[in-house]
């Protein structure tokens, strides 16, 4: 029975070991084979060995926590923010851009002319948002006044005046959309900046094209 014994271990120690390394059966009968050689148990095991230490310092290296995961995604979302805010904290105040168009050429004055109508614009919005018709009707003023410049100096000078009349373009489609926001009295404070604001774009365009032909 001792001896069916030790004969039944050895035979699951050499299965285990075949099942381990990939032997076949002879390689196991053969001690010279079994001690070297690329394919000898020796040298399998060792390759085993690399690969699992390999295997094991990529995945710690993979499982490493990143640092700040979500800080590119916060500056991305910040940075247009920020430069909007940059940009209002340098826009010029009318006081400034009027003494600007008094210093500059001719040919420099119709955009700040324009900046100025568009500033005014959005200061007349704020105000019948805010109740204060009669601060929004002298904002309107300025519009008109200014848009007057640009023309003027546009034609005089035979400079900026596509840019005119795109920028008053614009400026008239914001004041439709206003006009919906008022109440029926001011609807008619912003129709007649409407009305006097496409008289001047039109004649930026017969100082365009002097036969008439409009794009």
């Amino acid at each position: 029975m001792r001896t069916l014994s030790t004969t039944n271990g050895n035979a699951v120690a050499t299965a285990f070991l075949r099942a381990l390394c990939g032997l076949s059966e002879p390689a196991l009968r053969d001690p010279e084979r079994n001690r070297g050689g690329p394919n000898g148990p020796a040298s399998r095991l060792k390759a085993f060995d690399r690969k699992g230490r390999k295997a094991t310092a990529k995945g710690a290296k993979d499982t490493k926590p990143a640092r700040f995961p979500h800080l590119a995604a916060v500056l991305v979302a910040l940075t247009p923010l920020a430069a909007l805010a940059l940009a209002q904290s340098h826009e010029p105040t009318i006081d400034e851009l009027k003494a600007r168009i008094a210093s500059a050429s001719i040919r420099d004055r119709p955009p700040l002319c324009i900046q100025l109508s568009e500033q005014q614009l959005g200061a007349a919005s704020r105000f019948y948002n805010a109740g204060e018709s009669e601060q929004a009707k002298t904002a309107l003023t300025d519009v008109v006044a200014f848009s007057e410049l640009a023309r003027d100096y546009s034609i005089q000078s035979h400079k900026h005046e596509k840019q005119s009349e795109i920028a008053i373009r614009k400026m008239i489609r914001r004041l439709n959309d206003l006009k919906h926001t008022v109440t029926h009295d001011e609807q008619e404070q912003v129709q007649n900046t409407i009305d006097r604001l496409q008289r001047i774009r039109d004649d930026l365009l017969a100082a365009m094209f002097p036969k008439g032909v409009k794009p």
